[in-house]
């Protein structure tokens, strides 16, 4: 007889059941709260991750913006600049200098008389705009002035006449160098500048291309040199002593620095005077100038 206790086994047999091997054992229950808690974890790592993304987001976007500010101060610097304000127009000019001759050109007033300077490549640009602009037709001189250590300054007056006003009167100047100094003739624009140019070349020496008759004007051709140069020697005043080498009331004794005459004081000499001593047939010749005697200390001293 079968015990009705007894439980049954699956092909329905009432023999005793196996227990359950291990690999068919039902995975442990996780409770809701830890769950939720390990779920929560999760979200707040993705969280933070999405944080960080935005952190190196607005890092780019920092640099972003850096490299603007530098693009944009490098196009500042490279921009176009504003142009410089035109210089206001001097004396009666109706211009600045610049606007009526040519850049480089200056202009100034002084005592009544407007003086322009310009580039010695403009320098007939610039007399045919004081003929034609200016109205400047009268003619009066040319010369030349020899500025140590500049050139050869030199410089045209004209001016504008004008019935019932006062002259205009315009200095026109320009500088050539010291070296092989020349400058186009102005002759074609005023003829009366041919002897001016004539006496500024044999004083000067400088060479007026294109001149039609470039001879000495006051000088014999066998003349050497040109005298108005501040390097050109004055032979007569190695001949005989400069006017004023004698002090009112120096003796000749004094003057010659004989014995008993005492130490003279020492003399300067005038431009294109040499050193009688250094030039001329009295060369080496002449005894050395007296020494000024020491000066005695102050009593107390």
């Amino acid at each position: 007889m079968t015990d009705s206790t007894s439980p049954r086994q699956p092909d329905g047999t009432g023999g005793p059941a196996e227990p359950a091997r291990a690999d068919e054992r039902q995975p442990p229950q996780v409770p809701p709260a830890a769950a939720e808690a390990s779920g929560g974890g999760t979200e707040t790592t993705g969280d933070g991750a999405a944080d960080a993304g935005r952190e190196v987001e607005t890092a780019a976007s920092g640099s972003e913006t850096t490299g603007g500010g530098a693009a944009d101060a490098e196009a500042s610097a490279c921009g176009p600049r504003t142009p410089a304000a035109p210089q206001p127009p001097v004396g009666w000019l109706p211009r600045s200098a610049e606007e009526l001759f040519e850049e480089g050109a200056r202009a100034e007033e002084a005592y009544g008389l407007l003086t322009v300077d310009v580039p010695a490549a403009g320098w007939i640009s610039a007399l045919e705009t004081a003929r034609t602009t200016l109205a400047c037709t009268y003619f009066d001189w040319l010369s030349a002035v020899d500025e140590p250590g500049e050139g050869f300054r030199v410089a045209a007056h004209v001016a504008a006449l004008t019935p019932g006003l006062a002259p205009r009167r315009l200095l026109v100047r320009t500088t050539v160098p010291h070296e092989a100094p020349a400058l186009p003739t102005a002759t074609g624009v005023y003829a009366g500048a041919a002897w001016h140019e004539r006496e500024t070349y044999e004083m000067f020496g400088i060479d007026f291309t294109g001149h039609p008759h470039l001879v000495p004007l006051l000088l014999p051709e066998s003349f050497e040199g040109h005298p108005l140069r501040k390097d050109f020697v004055l032979a007569a005043r190695v001949a005989k002593a400069w006017p004023g080498a004698k002090e009112p009331g120096e003796s000749a004794a004094a003057h010659g620095g004989a014995a008993g005459g005492g130490p003279r004081r020492r003399q300067m000499l005038p431009p294109g005077v040499p050193d009688p001593n250094e030039w001329g047939p009295l060369k080496g010749q002449l005894p050395p100038a007296p020494a000024r005697p020491a000066r005695a200390g102050r009593a107390g001293a």
